[in-house]
Parts: structure tokens; sequence; C-alpha cells
């Protein structure tokens, strides 16, 4: 069976007094898309607070868009993104568990895409987690490649190993 084709997603910034709002969809989102690496234990130590404080952190220099994806009027991810001298890194693209599958993330991916490359980009990056099989796949779709950089941090108290990801035009 096909997705539906939607095609009514829009992007709208997220105020600086949303920060809390997008923190708590964040957080619901990784509880949810990380049950298979992480344990329920660790996804359960995670805090709104610290979600804020690393949103407020992020946006505090003006140098990251971010915005809401609204299907409708409803908020139903977020997305971030750094542009620097005709390469972008889209640091964060999330959709709420309600609509995976509907065809939403697809749409507003599709929708990112041309925003940026009408902008001139040649080359656009992102970071995925190594063990999100599903995250991989979704990217590979949109002709992004591993390219071979790799990445360890922590990020809420979670290790998380990363590969890189890229679309060159």
């Amino acid at each position: 069976m096909n997705k539906p084709v939607i095609t009514d997603v829009v992007f709208k910034e997220v105020e600086p007094e949303q920060l809390r709002d997008l923190a708590a969809m964040h957080l619901e989102i990784w509880q949810q898309a990380y049950r298979h690496i992480f344990t329920l234990e660790e996804l359960g130590k995670l805090k709104i607070k610290a979600f804020e404080d690393a949103w407020r952190l992020r946006t505090a220099d003006g140098g990251r868009q971010v915005r809401w994806i609204i299907l409708g009027e409803k908020e139903v991810g977020f997305l971030s993104f750094v542009q620097n001298a005709g390469d972008t890194e889209i640091t964060h693209f999330y959709i709420l568990p309600a609509y995976w599958g509907s065809g939403t993330a697809e749409a507003a991916f599709k929708q990112l895409l041309l925003l940026l490359l009408s902008g001139g980009i040649r080359k656009i990056e992102l970071w995925v987690l190594n063990e999100n099989h599903r995250a991989k796949n979704f990217y590979a779709d949109w002709n992004f490649k591993l390219n071979g950089n790799k990445r360890s941090r922590v990020e809420q108290g979670l290790q998380l190993e990363e590969f890189q990801m890229e679309f060159a035009v």
C-alpha cells in the first residue's frame, strides 16, 4: 500500500519563548525513537530541563535555523540546520511518533531540501546514530551517502556513536 501524499506541510520559526515546548517534543521523540538503541532506564533518566538548556545554548548565537514542522495547524515535528559558505549541516530532523509512516517526514524533508538547494547550497551533511537503521535508510532514500566520518559524543548522559551522511549537488 502506498503512503498518502502529504502536501500541506509548512515550516514556522521556533520562537525563543517556545524552547520549552521544543525541548518537550525533542524528549518525547527521543524516548520513542531510540528505544531499540538505549534501555528504558537510560531513556527514563532524560530530563526536559536538560533538553531546554541545550536548545537555549544552541540558539544563543542566532546562527542556527530552528523550525517547527506544521501539518494543518499542528506542530508535528521540528528541524534545525546551520549554513556555512555554501554548505549546510542538518542538525535535527524529527517527527512525532504518531506521524511515523504517514508520509509527513517525506513531505517535510522534500520541502527542506528544496529550501536549502534553492539557496545555492552545494553540500548537505547530517549525523545519524550508528544503530538508527530507520534514519539511515530514510536519508539513503534521498541520496545521502555515508562519507566515512564518525564521532562519539555524550548528549543528555547518553553515549552517542554517530556516522555522517552527505548529499552533494
